[in-house]
């Protein structure tokens, strides 16, 4: 995640300072404050975790005008916690390395 961030960041000439998750894994408390230090950015969880279902069911309801527009929804949604980095960036950079190293060795293997 933290290479898309970068290349993300060169291509748009915008620097995120928050990434919002959903889906199972973003449940996980360890996982989401460990990608929070190493992207060094607040991490946004919602309250329900299943987004896309929940996507798909807004853009139904904006498609029939169950819902008036984007405003309206941007109402319901609501954030459960957000995750704020606490790792020493030196920590974070020598963990991230030591991350891609383990990548590397695994293509290699055979």
């Amino acid at each position: 995640v933290r290479d898309i961030i970068d290349v993300m960041s060169k291509e748009s000439n915008i620097l995120p300072t928050f990434l919002k998750v959903y889906g199972g894994a973003s449940l996980n408390n360890f996982l989401m404050q460990f990608q929070c230090d190493m992207l060094n950015i607040d991490i946004i969880r919602p309250k329900i975790s299943e987004s896309t279902a929940l996507g798909a069911a807004f853009i139904s309801g904006l498609s029939v005008g169950f819902f008036k527009d984007l405003e309206e929804i941007k109402k319901i949604v609501k954030s459960d916690f957000t995750f704020t980095p606490v790792m020493a960036r030196s920590e974070a950079n020598y963990m991230y390395n030591r991350w891609i190293k383990a990548v590397e060795a695994t293509r290699l293997f055979k």
